[in-house]
Protein backbone atom coordinates (compact mmCIF):
# COMPACT_ATOMS: atom_id res chain seq x y z
CA UNK A 1 0.00 0.00 0.00
CA UNK A 2 1.09 3.61 -0.71
CA UNK A 3 1.67 6.33 1.96
CA UNK A 4 -1.98 7.25 2.28
CA UNK A 5 -2.88 4.21 3.86
CA UNK A 6 -0.40 4.17 6.06
CA UNK A 7 -0.38 3.04 9.75
CA UNK A 8 2.10 5.16 11.47
CA UNK A 9 0.50 8.01 9.15
CA UNK A 10 -2.00 10.83 10.80
CA UNK A 11 -4.81 12.13 9.44
CA UNK A 12 -4.47 15.73 8.11
CA UNK A 13 -5.78 17.96 10.72
CA UNK A 14 -9.28 19.81 10.28
CA UNK A 15 -12.44 21.08 12.15
CA UNK A 16 -11.54 24.81 12.90
CA UNK A 17 -7.93 24.49 11.82
CA UNK A 18 -9.10 24.67 8.33
CA UNK A 19 -11.12 28.10 8.42
CA UNK A 20 -7.53 29.34 10.57
CA UNK A 21 -5.67 28.25 8.02
CA UNK A 22 -7.40 29.58 4.83
CA UNK A 23 -7.64 32.83 6.72
CA UNK A 24 -4.32 33.17 7.41
CA UNK A 25 -2.98 31.98 3.81
CA UNK A 26 -5.39 34.56 1.86
CA UNK A 27 -4.43 37.20 4.51
CA UNK A 28 -0.86 36.59 3.30
CA UNK A 29 -1.33 36.64 0.04
CA UNK A 30 -3.14 39.77 0.00
CA UNK A 31 -0.04 41.50 1.62
CA UNK A 32 2.61 40.16 -0.14
CA UNK A 33 0.83 40.41 -3.48
CA UNK A 34 1.43 44.02 -3.04
CA UNK A 35 5.19 43.50 -1.93
CA UNK A 36 6.44 43.23 -5.53
CA UNK A 37 9.50 43.94 -4.63
CA UNK A 38 9.86 40.33 -2.85
CA UNK A 39 8.79 38.91 -5.66
CA UNK A 40 12.30 37.94 -7.49
CA UNK A 41 11.74 34.61 -8.16
CA UNK A 42 8.21 35.00 -10.10
CA UNK A 43 9.89 37.79 -12.24
CA UNK A 44 13.01 35.74 -13.21
CA UNK A 45 9.76 33.12 -14.48
CA UNK A 46 8.57 36.01 -16.11
CA UNK A 47 11.46 38.08 -18.06
CA UNK A 48 13.97 35.44 -17.81
CA UNK A 49 12.67 31.94 -19.63
CA UNK A 50 15.75 31.22 -21.79
CA UNK A 51 18.09 31.56 -18.73
CA UNK A 52 16.27 29.64 -16.19
CA UNK A 53 17.97 26.31 -15.13
CA UNK A 54 14.56 24.19 -15.12
CA UNK A 55 14.35 21.52 -17.97
CA UNK A 56 12.92 23.21 -20.98
CA UNK A 57 9.55 22.60 -20.64
CA UNK A 58 8.57 24.50 -17.64
CA UNK A 59 8.92 27.49 -20.45
CA UNK A 60 5.88 26.88 -21.05
CA UNK A 61 4.14 27.13 -17.54
CA UNK A 62 6.89 30.32 -17.07
CA UNK A 63 5.41 31.85 -20.35
CA UNK A 64 1.36 31.65 -18.96
CA UNK A 65 3.10 33.37 -15.94
CA UNK A 66 4.45 36.36 -18.47
CA UNK A 67 1.55 36.49 -20.39
CA UNK A 68 -0.64 37.48 -17.43
CA UNK A 69 -0.46 40.81 -15.32
CA UNK A 70 2.32 40.87 -12.90
CA UNK A 71 -0.52 40.52 -9.37
CA UNK A 72 -2.20 37.95 -11.75
CA UNK A 73 0.45 35.73 -12.38
CA UNK A 74 1.21 36.29 -8.32
CA UNK A 75 -2.10 35.14 -7.61
CA UNK A 76 -2.60 32.10 -9.61
CA UNK A 77 1.07 30.64 -8.68
CA UNK A 78 0.16 31.29 -4.83
CA UNK A 79 -2.79 28.83 -5.58
CA UNK A 80 -0.91 26.23 -7.79
CA UNK A 81 1.47 26.07 -4.80
CA UNK A 82 -1.18 26.02 -1.89
CA UNK A 83 -3.51 23.41 -3.71
CA UNK A 84 -0.19 21.58 -4.33
CA UNK A 85 0.94 21.58 -0.73
CA UNK A 86 -3.04 20.53 0.46
CA UNK A 87 -2.90 17.68 -1.89
CA UNK A 88 0.49 16.39 -0.39
CA UNK A 89 -0.78 17.13 2.84
CA UNK A 90 -4.00 14.42 2.22
CA UNK A 91 -1.78 12.28 0.19
CA UNK A 92 1.24 11.35 2.71
CA UNK A 93 -0.59 11.75 5.96
CA UNK A 94 0.89 15.42 7.00
CA UNK A 95 -0.76 18.43 9.14
CA UNK A 96 -1.89 21.00 7.88
CA UNK A 97 -0.75 23.50 10.43
CA UNK A 98 2.86 22.13 9.94
CA UNK A 99 2.83 22.93 6.09
CA UNK A 100 0.98 26.40 6.10
CA UNK A 101 2.28 27.95 9.22
CA UNK A 102 5.83 27.55 7.83
CA UNK A 103 8.75 29.96 7.09
CA UNK A 104 9.28 27.92 4.38
CA UNK A 105 5.67 28.35 2.97
CA UNK A 106 5.41 31.86 3.77
CA UNK A 107 9.15 32.25 1.84
CA UNK A 108 7.93 30.55 -1.35
CA UNK A 109 4.92 32.77 -1.43
CA UNK A 110 6.34 35.67 -1.17
CA UNK A 111 9.04 35.11 -3.90
CA UNK A 112 7.13 33.29 -6.39
CA UNK A 113 8.27 29.67 -6.24
CA UNK A 114 6.81 26.83 -7.60
CA UNK A 115 8.05 24.41 -4.73
CA UNK A 116 4.79 23.71 -3.94
CA UNK A 117 3.42 22.85 -7.09
CA UNK A 118 6.53 20.37 -7.77
CA UNK A 119 5.37 18.98 -4.39
CA UNK A 120 1.89 18.65 -5.78
CA UNK A 121 2.93 16.86 -8.63
CA UNK A 122 4.88 14.34 -6.68
CA UNK A 123 1.83 13.78 -4.80
CA UNK A 124 -0.06 13.20 -7.40
CA UNK A 125 1.95 10.89 -8.86
CA UNK A 126 1.89 9.00 -5.63
CA UNK A 127 -2.18 8.59 -5.65
CA UNK A 128 -1.81 7.76 -9.10
CA UNK A 129 0.00 5.30 -8.80
CA UNK A 130 -2.54 3.90 -5.65
CA UNK A 131 -5.00 4.19 -8.05
CA UNK A 132 -3.76 2.24 -10.74
CA UNK A 133 -4.17 5.65 -12.84
CA UNK A 134 -0.99 5.26 -15.16
CA UNK A 135 -2.35 9.31 -16.41
CA UNK A 136 -2.65 10.43 -12.96
CA UNK A 137 0.76 8.82 -12.48
CA UNK A 138 2.40 10.14 -15.52
CA UNK A 139 1.30 13.73 -15.49
CA UNK A 140 2.13 14.30 -11.39
CA UNK A 141 5.75 12.94 -12.33
CA UNK A 142 5.71 15.79 -15.52
CA UNK A 143 4.69 18.44 -12.75
CA UNK A 144 7.04 17.29 -9.73
CA UNK A 145 10.19 17.01 -12.80
CA UNK A 146 10.22 20.87 -13.35
CA UNK A 147 12.34 20.98 -10.43
CA UNK A 148 14.20 17.31 -10.57
CA UNK A 149 16.67 18.07 -7.32
CA UNK A 150 13.62 18.36 -4.87
CA UNK A 151 11.31 15.18 -6.94
CA UNK A 152 13.77 12.98 -8.95
CA UNK A 153 14.20 10.09 -6.12
CA UNK A 154 10.66 10.21 -4.62
CA UNK A 155 9.45 10.69 -8.09
CA UNK A 156 11.27 7.30 -9.28
CA UNK A 157 10.47 5.30 -6.10
CA UNK A 158 7.19 5.64 -7.00
CA UNK A 159 7.20 5.64 -10.17
CA UNK A 160 9.49 2.11 -9.38
CA UNK A 161 6.58 0.94 -7.59
CA UNK A 162 3.64 1.35 -9.98
CA UNK A 163 4.49 -1.88 -11.46
CA UNK A 164 1.09 -2.57 -13.05
CA UNK A 165 0.83 0.61 -14.55
CA UNK A 166 4.51 2.21 -14.77
CA UNK A 167 5.07 1.47 -18.19
CA UNK A 168 2.03 3.31 -19.66
CA UNK A 169 2.77 6.10 -17.60
CA UNK A 170 5.34 7.01 -19.34
CA UNK A 171 3.62 8.34 -22.46
CA UNK A 172 2.73 11.68 -20.64
CA UNK A 173 6.35 12.66 -20.26
CA UNK A 174 8.07 11.14 -23.06
CA UNK A 175 5.20 12.98 -24.92
CA UNK A 176 5.81 16.36 -23.59
CA UNK A 177 9.68 15.50 -23.57
CA UNK A 178 9.24 15.30 -27.52
CA UNK A 179 7.13 18.15 -27.91
CA UNK A 180 10.09 19.94 -26.15
CA UNK A 181 12.77 19.07 -28.59
CA UNK A 182 10.59 20.01 -31.61
CA UNK A 183 10.59 23.43 -30.08
CA UNK A 184 13.98 23.80 -28.97
CA UNK A 185 16.13 20.84 -30.30
CA UNK A 186 18.31 18.58 -28.48
CA UNK A 187 18.34 21.11 -25.43
CA UNK A 188 19.51 18.48 -22.71
CA UNK A 189 23.42 19.10 -23.32
CA UNK A 190 22.64 22.51 -23.02
CA UNK A 191 20.52 22.16 -19.94
CA UNK A 192 23.38 20.07 -17.98
CA UNK A 193 25.85 22.84 -18.45
CA UNK A 194 23.68 25.32 -16.70
CA UNK A 195 22.92 22.61 -13.79
CA UNK A 196 26.57 22.27 -13.21
CA UNK A 197 27.25 25.83 -13.30
CA UNK A 198 25.69 26.51 -10.13
CA UNK A 199 28.49 27.50 -7.86
CA UNK A 200 26.83 30.07 -6.41
CA UNK A 201 24.26 29.04 -5.35
CA UNK A 202 25.38 25.88 -3.51
CA UNK A 203 27.57 28.27 -1.41
CA UNK A 204 24.46 30.06 -0.31
CA UNK A 205 23.78 30.06 3.71
CA UNK A 206 20.07 28.52 2.74
CA UNK A 207 21.36 25.64 0.88
CA UNK A 208 20.95 22.33 3.38
CA UNK A 209 22.69 20.26 1.42
CA UNK A 210 25.86 18.50 3.03
CA UNK A 211 27.49 18.21 -0.39
CA UNK A 212 29.54 21.02 -0.38
CA UNK A 213 30.90 19.91 2.82
CA UNK A 214 31.40 16.17 2.28
CA UNK A 215 31.64 15.82 -1.49
CA UNK A 216 30.55 12.54 -3.15
CA UNK A 217 31.03 10.76 0.48
CA UNK A 218 27.76 12.36 1.11
CA UNK A 219 26.06 10.01 -0.76
CA UNK A 220 26.75 7.04 1.76
CA UNK A 221 23.62 8.11 3.13
CA UNK A 222 21.50 6.50 0.62
CA UNK A 223 23.63 2.88 1.69
CA UNK A 224 21.85 3.45 5.63
CA UNK A 225 18.70 4.25 3.78
CA UNK A 226 19.31 0.79 2.00
CA UNK A 227 20.34 -0.79 5.18
CA UNK A 228 17.43 -0.39 7.39
CA UNK A 229 14.84 -0.09 4.33
CA UNK A 230 12.93 -3.60 5.45
CA UNK A 231 12.81 -2.46 8.82
CA UNK A 232 10.70 1.06 7.81
CA UNK A 233 6.85 1.71 7.64
CA UNK A 234 6.00 2.99 4.24
CA UNK A 235 5.74 6.58 5.74
CA UNK A 236 9.67 6.57 6.69
CA UNK A 237 10.51 4.98 3.90
CA UNK A 238 9.62 8.44 1.93
CA UNK A 239 10.47 10.95 5.04
CA UNK A 240 14.03 8.59 4.43
CA UNK A 241 14.43 8.97 0.53
CA UNK A 242 13.35 12.67 1.20
CA UNK A 243 16.15 13.31 3.32
CA UNK A 244 18.73 11.51 1.41
CA UNK A 245 17.67 13.62 -0.98
CA UNK A 246 18.16 17.14 1.05
CA UNK A 247 21.62 15.54 2.00
CA UNK A 248 23.19 14.42 -0.92
CA UNK A 249 21.71 17.20 -3.86
CA UNK A 250 24.25 19.75 -4.42
CA UNK A 251 21.47 22.23 -4.09
CA UNK A 252 18.22 22.10 -1.84
CA UNK A 253 17.24 25.47 -0.61
CA UNK A 254 15.61 26.13 2.71
CA UNK A 255 12.01 26.69 1.61
CA UNK A 256 12.06 23.33 -0.27
CA UNK A 257 12.13 21.47 3.20
CA UNK A 258 7.98 21.49 2.66
CA UNK A 259 9.09 18.30 1.10
CA UNK A 260 9.85 16.96 4.50
CA UNK A 261 6.83 19.63 6.08
CA UNK A 262 3.92 18.02 4.30
CA UNK A 263 5.07 14.59 5.50
CA UNK A 264 4.13 13.13 9.45
CA UNK A 265 6.89 14.04 11.18
CA UNK A 266 6.99 15.45 14.70
CA UNK A 267 6.24 19.31 15.82
CA UNK A 268 10.26 19.97 16.30
CA UNK A 269 10.88 19.80 12.37
CA UNK A 270 8.59 22.61 11.82
CA UNK A 271 9.90 24.30 15.00
CA UNK A 272 13.45 23.95 13.64
CA UNK A 273 12.55 25.52 10.34
CA UNK A 274 11.39 28.25 12.07
CA UNK A 275 14.36 29.06 13.64
CA UNK A 276 16.22 31.03 10.39
CA UNK A 277 13.25 33.58 10.73
CA UNK A 278 15.54 35.27 12.77
CA UNK A 279 18.04 35.65 9.82
CA UNK A 280 15.71 38.58 9.41
CA UNK A 281 16.56 40.35 12.04
CA UNK A 282 20.64 39.93 11.31
CA UNK A 283 21.44 36.72 13.16
CA UNK A 284 22.95 34.74 9.98
CA UNK A 285 24.12 32.04 11.75
CA UNK A 286 20.43 30.53 12.44
CA UNK A 287 21.11 28.84 8.77
CA UNK A 288 23.85 27.18 10.66
CA UNK A 289 21.15 25.28 12.79
CA UNK A 290 18.82 25.02 10.48
CA UNK A 291 21.97 22.84 7.91
CA UNK A 292 21.87 20.27 10.78
CA UNK A 293 17.98 19.59 10.71
CA UNK A 294 18.07 16.80 7.83
CA UNK A 295 20.85 14.63 10.56
CA UNK A 296 18.37 14.91 13.47
CA UNK A 297 15.28 13.82 11.01
CA UNK A 298 17.23 10.69 9.33
CA UNK A 299 17.90 9.53 13.20
CA UNK A 300 14.68 9.88 14.02
CA UNK A 301 13.28 8.76 10.83
CA UNK A 302 16.05 5.36 10.94
CA UNK A 303 15.56 4.55 14.70
CA UNK A 304 13.16 6.95 16.55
Amino acid sequence: MMAHHEAEGQKPSRGWQIPALSGLILGAMLYLSGRTELHGDLMAFRNSITSLKHPYWARWFFALLSWMPEKAAFWVLGALNVSGLALAVREFRGRYWITFTSFAFFWILAYGQIDGLVIGGIALASKGARAKNPWMLGSGLTIASMKPQLSLFLGLYLWRRAEDIRWRSLWIPLSVLLLSILEWGWWIPEWMSRIRDASHLIRLSRNLSWFPQLGIWVTAVWLLVLWKWKDLPMARKIISISISTILTVPYFPLPSVLLLLVQPVPWWVWAWTQIPVLAGFGMEWTYALAHWLPWAVLIWAMWL
